[in-house]
């Protein structure tokens, strides 16, 4: 196995349970990136479409134009990245997708300008929103 395969396959271990403490059932897919079944890299039964790139350089629009075209209509994109040397993860998202998981409305249109949020503030945030709201 290539030293790039297995920083691909430790990233999307290490957001999957960053993930695992919103959703136990939250794991790493065997088959993530070899085009068989579902194409996210991580699964959740959070309403999320999860990719990973833990890459030396950023193509954040086009990785996440990507995600987009495979992600089902019931989910949102969530593009988790990590550059070199990076401490910890980044999410990106477009704004509209930020503002439907935060106010809980589905908002389909415009609003595309990215949001990039650090992963555990991510996961802090949804937590207190499920907290304030359960």
């Amino acid at each position: 196995m290539s030293t790039i395969s297995q920083r691909g396959k430790d990233f999307e271990k290490y957001v999957a349970e960053q993930f695992q403490i919103l959703d136990k059932y939250a794991y790493r897919r065997a088959d993530s990136g070899s085009g068989k079944s579902r194409k996210e890299d991580v699964f959740t039964t959070l309403p999320f479409f999860i990719e990973c790139k833990n890459q030396k350089t950023q193509s954040l629009d086009a990785w996440y134009k990507k995600a987009e075209l495979d992600t089902p209509k019931d989910r949102y994109t969530l593009l988790v990245y990590k550059v070199e040397r990076q401490r910890g993860a980044t999410v990106y998202m477009k704004s509209r997708v930020f503002l439907s998981i935060l106010s809980g409305v589905h908002v389909d249109e415009g609003l595309d300008q990215p949001v990039k949020i650090d992963l555990s503030d991510f996961i802090n945030l949804l937590k207190e929103k499920n907290d304030i709201y359960s």
